[in-house]
């Protein structure tokens, strides 16, 4: 018996190393797809969760890809409770799209394009009687931070007229 139990914590000790070596590979792998950087992990605010369409990726958990010279393509934003948020994207070649907002009876928006390979270069948000941060990266520009000036009023982060691409975009409403 005690040689089965030798046996037996040597196989454990064995396995324990692959799945060690496993995670590290993983890790590794990942790091190496994304090119030593590791892209910005999704993000829920409690009141709305987004997810980002990037270039070459599609749909994802990500909130962009910073770093990387991918371009934001377009973003979903869906609403948990009954707090209203209104969106809309300065999409390269397009211009302004319109307004859409969430509601009870209209959870989720997406703002930008799928499927045309154009970035987006800005975007406006506002929340009816709320604050807002907004946060991204621009090309050439890095991460950038706008604030609403008071409760309901428009925020913009990005630029328009500037040929340049938001590559990450989070957003968070304050003081509710």
């Amino acid at each position: 018996m005690g040689e089965w139990m030798k046996q037996n914590e040597d196989t454990r000790g064995r396995i324990r190393r692959v799945v060690t070596g496993i995670s590290v590979a993983a890790v590794v792998c990942g790091a190496a797809l994304f090119g030593g950087a590791v892209p910005a992990q999704a993000y829920d605010t409690g009141t709305f969760r987004a997810w980002s369409h990037i270039e070459s990726y599609g749909w994802t958990d990500w909130n962009g890809t910073k770093s990387l010279g991918l371009r934001l393509e377009a973003v979903r934003i869906y609403q948990k409770t009954d707090k209203t948020l209104c969106a809309r994207a300065h999409v390269a070649t397009i211009g302004w799209q319109g307004w859409q907002c969430t509601s009870t009876s209209n959870r989720q928006i997406d703002i930008g394009t799928t499927g045309r390979g154009v970035a987006i270069e800005a975007i406006q948000m506002y929340t009816p009687g709320r604050n807002l941060r907004l946060n991204a990266h621009i090309q050439n520009i890095g991460d950038v931070t706008a604030m609403s000036a008071g409760p309901g009023y428009i925020v913009q982060v990005g630029t328009t007229g500037r040929g340049l691409r938001m590559e990450e975009f989070s957003f968070s409403p304050y003081d509710w």
